[in-house]
């Protein structure tokens, strides 16, 4: 196999706005650590795939259709060789559109957008020859936040690496699913939070100190440990000590798996896009309205800057969401970004969402072998939650889609996207 890869600083400039949290005061006023956009190119069988990570929250998925129009003029890569993902970090400029959390900067995207192609054209240009390198580690870091009777975990890391002859490795991708919320609103420092760690800490541990794309997972319900419901209330993070060795925990992980592996033979490099509409609920603007009043009773007599924010943010959502619903093009349903890619005998079920963790084992249970689910990749449209989750309630259900400036997903859209990826994978 062929492997290229290359890195770029997308740290923003200080005093940029951040995004992630409603509560945070904003612009930020210093640099914890770099922000870094990664590309790893692969050649197999006459096959190309190239995946590019970055330190940000998210895309929005019209950036990601320019981004990938753009390769697909310049590096003859069509769309479905392309995956644009995400770290997930809440300590980032914005680059999807939140309600109140962090003002979105074209400026700053455009930029990007070219920090973007600079890096694929540093890993298409002189790709060389490793051999791959398959290891599956595990860690109990993650809790479920949500502290239901239906709480679940993924302890599974997921590790693709590629070996010189010499033992020295040119990139690793790997994947474990966590919010990385290390860091939460009273941080105004830029930092690329646990995942950066991670990838920092494994780089300087390998030989070689390899490119290292640490990749998000089905993490729309799990957290840091200590990052409980008070926590979250408060919005007071647990520190930078702690953030750093949550993320030389997950270093961990993927070193010990990783040093233990032998190569692996099958050399196979598939990827596919899939269509997914996800559907929303078909609210009229009296139930937009209804809804803007529930998500206001939150905020009943209380007052100070959140409260204030949170109420400002529900208001802009009703006016937005009123004028959607009225239009008489409004369709209620949206494209969920939906790739598979294999890379040896691993794949990897990229998605444009923050879905629950449950939806990787439910996939495993039905396809066989290796199989992660990355998160934030190719867009991100909100919370996917199971069944159960409706019955339980909370954030990821009541409240989030209106600081995502949507509608609710309907009830079973998971099951729904879960049962034909069990189509595809098998």
């Amino acid at each position: 196999m062929l492997v290229g890869t290359a890195a770029i600083d997308i740290t923003p400039k200080v005093g940029t706005e951040l995004c992630g949290f409603l509560a945070r005061e904003q612009p930020s006023t210093g640099v914890r650590d770099r922000l870094l956009a990664r590309s790893l190119y692969l050649e197999s069988g006459g096959r190309r795939l190239l995946w590019i990570h970055a330190d940000v929250i998210g895309f929005d998925p019209a950036f990601v259709a320019d981004v990938k129009r753009t390769i697909e003029r310049r590096f003859e890569l069509a769309a479905d060789r392309v995956v644009l993902s995400a770290t997930h970090t809440h300590s980032g400029p914005p680059t999807i559109h939140l309600i109140n959390c962090g003002a979105y900067d074209p400026a700053y995207l455009a930029d990007l957008k070219e920090r973007l192609l600079d890096i694929t054209s540093g890993a298409t240009l002189y790709p060389e020859p490793a051999e791959l390198v398959v290891a599956e580690g595990r860690c109990d870091l993650a809790v479920d936040r949500r502290g239901r009777p239906t709480t679940h975990t993924d302890p599974r890391v997921g590790i693709v690496g590629w070996r010189r002859k010499t033992g020295d490795f040119i990139a690793v991708l790997a994947n474990y699913p966590i919010h990385h919320v290390a860091l939460r609103a009273d941080n105004r420092q830029i930092s690329a939070d646990m995942a950066g760690r991670a990838a920092d800490t494994i780089s300087r541990r390998l030989p070689g100190r390899p490119n290292v794309l640490f990749t998000n997972g089905a993490c729309g319900n799990l957290n840091p440990p200590a990052v409980t419901s008070e926590f979250i209330q408060t919005g007071v993070s647990p520190g930078f000590t702690r953030m750093e060795q949550w993320g030389d925990a997950l270093a961990e992980a993927v070193v010990t798996a990783l040093v233990a592996a032998g190569p692996c033979g099958e050399q196979r490099l598939e990827a596919a896009l899939a269509g997914f509409d996800l559907r929303f609920e078909r609210f009229s603007a009296d139930d937009v309205r209804r809804k803007a009043r529930e998500l206001y009773a939150a905020m009943q007599g209380k007052e100070g800057y959140v409260p204030d924010r949170y109420r400002d943010a529900i208001s802009l959502w009703e006016q937005q969401a009123v004028a959607c619903v009225t239009d008489s093009r409004a369709t209620f349903s949206s494209p969920l970004a939906t790739q598979v890619v294999r890379i040896g005998p691993v794949r990897f079920v990229c998605l444009g969402a923050e879905v629950f963790s449950r939806m990787a084992d439910e996939l495993r249970s039905r396809a066989a072998g290796p199989l992660y689910v990355a998160g934030y990749a190719n867009g991100d449209t909100g919370y996917l939650v199971p069944e159960s989750a409706y019955d339980e309630g909370g954030y990821e259900v009541e409240s989030a889609f209106a600081f995502y400036g949507g509608l609710p997903a309907q009830r079973g859209e998971f099951e729904r996207l879960r049962d034909m990826l069990v189509q595809i994978l098998t």
